[in-house]
């Protein structure tokens, strides 16, 4: 499990829940663990973006590139809807999870731009 995925699942005190809430809660760590992987795509790790597959007994290859930055915005927003479920089934304060080290970055520049005026 990523440093992101275990520290969503602490907030959330998975291991304490049970029921609806609990899966709930499991869903939002599996999807933040998906969104560690598509983020080290998107990061530039060639060997999580890019696969070149031989076709046994023949000359041919097959290129695959996945589309990570899509998929990316697809897990956020089920991240986001996971999340807004959790917190009216157990009525617990919101958890801000950004959904890549790109928008915790642009979350950083934003404060800063406030706090400077």
């Amino acid at each position: 499990m990523g440093d992101r995925a275990a520290r969503l699942a602490a907030d959330l005190k998975v291991d304490t829940l049970s029921g609806p809430a609990r899966a709930l809660a499991e869903e939002a760590v599996l999807v933040v663990e998906r969104l560690e992987s598509l983020d080290a795509q998107l990061q530039g790790r060639e060997d999580t973006w890019l696969g070149v597959r031989r076709i046994l007994g023949t000359d041919v290859a097959v290129v695959e590139i996945n589309a990570p930055l899509a998929e990316a915005r697809q897990q956020g927003l089920a991240l986001r809807a996971l999340l807004a479920d959790f917190v009216k089934l157990t009525g617990a304060a919101p958890v801000e999870v950004p959904a890549s080290k790109a928008d915790e970055l642009a979350k950083k520049r934003e404060d800063r731009r406030a706090q400077q005026g």
